[in-house]
């Protein structure tokens, strides 16, 4: 279930990019410019899921910036899950390839941050999904590396740190 939830998050930030918005936020975007590494280390699970995985503050310290209200973060974090992190290929992805050896796994891999944007979609996890757009030659050159695009589907690499919480039927 939580390999389908991040499909479907990424799934509707590619699907419906065109109707993704700039979110002008300069605190939190000067913030994680200046306060957050711009580096995390390539991990993969073990259905092929390929990504790096970076600081979990990434979604701890910039939530309480974003001014919108009822945002919570992206339903993967907790024990056996990825936590904060930027796909590099999807399990899908990594399906179709035959074995063969991941380069720079483990290693360290950077990425520059280029702005925030939000994207107003109907999830299974929320209305609105909060995302910072990253660059990075390297991740474009791994992907390259395993026969793959440069970029998933042709759009941008990103970190998602936060989503609108769904209300409940107690809320």
């Amino acid at each position: 279930m939580f390999r389908l939830l991040i499909c479907l998050i990424c799934f509707s930030i590619c699907a419906f990019s065109a109707s993704s918005t700039l979110l002008e936020n300069p605190v939190l975007f000067n913030f994680a410019q200046q306060n957050l590494p711009h580096e995390g280390i390539l991990k993969q699970e073990s259905d092929g899921f390929l990504y790096i995985k970076i600081p979990e503050e990434y979604l701890f310290d910039l939530i309480p910036l974003l001014s919108e209200k009822n945002v919570c973060i992206p339903p993967y974090f907790g024990e056996g899950l990825v936590g904060a992190h930027i796909t590099v290929a999807t399990a899908e992805e990594m399906k179709s390839m035959k074995e063969f050896a991941i380069p720079c796994l483990g290693k360290s891999i950077s990425f520059s941050l280029v702005r925030l944007e939000k994207l107003e979609a109907e999830t299974l996890v929320g209305s609105v999904v909060y995302f910072l757009i990253v660059d990075s030659p390297q991740i474009s050159k791994i992907r390259k590396s395993l026969g793959l695009s440069p970029k998933i589907n042709g759009y941008d690499f990103h970190v998602t740190i936060a989503v609108n919480c769904k209300k409940t039927s107690n809320s």
